[in-house]
């Protein structure tokens, strides 16, 4: 049964959903898809998740299906993959799900393509496109995952809505941080924290260093497995930030958590001479230093423009409305590392309880940036739509990969 592991699965599968099923098999429901009348047999887009070096299979891998749909990343489902290291989802079911997450006046190209995140606390993270997702036919596809390396950086940026205020039980928050395993996390709205209870909460997934901006308002905050050095909090009408920003310099980066200023109606200072003066003081850094800036920056990037064809519709009745000034600003000396990897517009806000497309209230105002130099290290970068963290905050989180 040991070979059967490395076997390229195909799967055909029936059923009815119904108790007592094996694992081999499931049904599908006519009613469950509205184009289909009568139970059939369904065929399956399956995935297997194998270790580059040792070709074992990868279980507990999260997989993350989406679609391109006129230019938008719309999502389908997220799995994680069996004790086989398969990840499957009915092929025919696709295009219901997609019409299911979409508002009515979007049409579905036959020829959309797909796109698959997978992430595992061990190994790299890597993006698959999957051409003709809709055709309906089986496709079969192995995935072969390479090691996390020594000196490489896994980064996660998150605004929590207010310290996750909706989690009845916060463990789930730590076993999903420890499903992505990043070395650094950058936190927004941390209300109610303090130093300690901050530092103890990271603990929870292993990060041992912890910053805090501040003990009230809405601070940022900074946790990461590797000591945090020369920490400042920068506060208050010198630091010339509406919220304040962490500086830090933590495993030979130097890090600056800010959360830019959510309104548009003349509140001092503005996004704009917030990332100016983010961009003055980086400037003092030494020559050739490595930078991250990850936060809630509140603007958006012209990147979303060229890749949305309907981008108007993105910014009615917003604070934030075409304010791409703060972006640009700050794009003179780092580089927003989404559309690295990404050519698709996709929401980091406002998240959509049953994960329902509206394209007037999505935006993408959460940002991981690095030096322009570490352009060519960040292998990875996304902002991870999932059912999980469709319930937890009002954001969505962005997560990189930087390389040595």
């Amino acid at each position: 049964m040991k070979k059967l592991d490395l076997i390229i699965f195909k799967i055909f599968l029936f059923s009815f959903f119904l108790p007592g099923c094996s694992e081999a098999t499931s049904i599908i429901n006519g009613p469950l898809d509205p184009e289909i009348e009568n139970p059939v047999i369904q065929q399956n887009i399956t995935f297997k998740l194998i270790d580059q070096e040792s070709k074992k299979v990868i279980p507990d891998a999260m997989c993350i299906l989406g679609a391109d749909i006129n230019n938008r990343w719309i999502y389908i489902e997220d799995m994680n993959s069996d004790k086989n290291g398969i990840s499957a989802t009915p092929a025919s079911l696709i295009r219901w799900k997609i019409k299911r997450n979409l508002s009515p006046a979007v049409e579905v190209n036959d020829k959309s393509t797909g796109v698959l995140t997978v992430i595992h606390p061990e190994y790299k993270p890597v993006q698959i496109k999957i051409d003709n997702l809709l055709e309906g036919t089986a496709k079969e596809f192995i995935i072969q995952l390479k090691s996390r390396e020594a000196g490489e950086c896994a980064v996660l940026c998150y605004n929590t809505w207010e310290s996750f205020k909706e989690v009845a039980d916060i463990e789930i928050v730590y076993e999903w941080i420890r499903k992505l395993n990043p070395d650094i996390i950058f936190f927004q709205e941390l209300n109610g924290n303090s130093e300690e209870s901050l530092n103890k909460f990271a603990r929870n997934y292993g990060h041992n260093y912890s910053a805090l901006l501040k003990d009230w308002g809405y601070p940022t905050g900074i946790t990461s497995r590797f000591p945090l050095e020369n920490t400042e909090r920068r506060t208050g009408g010198n630091s010339g930030m509406y919220h304040g920003y962490i500086y830090t310099q933590c495993n030979g980066f130097h890090l600056l958590a800010p959360h830019l200023n959510p309104f548009s109606n003349g509140t001092k200072p503005t996004r704009l001479q917030e990332a100016q003066r983010l961009v003055q003081d980086m400037k003092e850094l030494p020559e050739n230093a490595r930078i991250i800036l990850a936060g809630d920056l509140n603007a958006k990037n012209k990147f979303d423009m060229d890749a949305f064809s309907d981008y108007a519709s993105l910014n009615e009745s917003n604070e934030t409305a075409f304010d791409f000034d703060p972006i640009q600003t700050l794009e003179t000396m780092l580089t927003d590392t989404y559309p690295i990897h990404n050519r698709l517009f996709k929401a980091s806000y406002n998240v959509r309880k049953d994960i329902t497309i509206n394209p007037k209230s999505s935006f993408r105002i959460d940002y991981i940036m690095v030096d322009k130099a570490s352009r060519n290290k960040c292998i990875f970068s996304d902002i991870l739509q999932t059912k999980f963290t469709n319930k937890i905050s009002d954001h969505y989180p962005n997560f990189i990969y930087l390389i040595k």
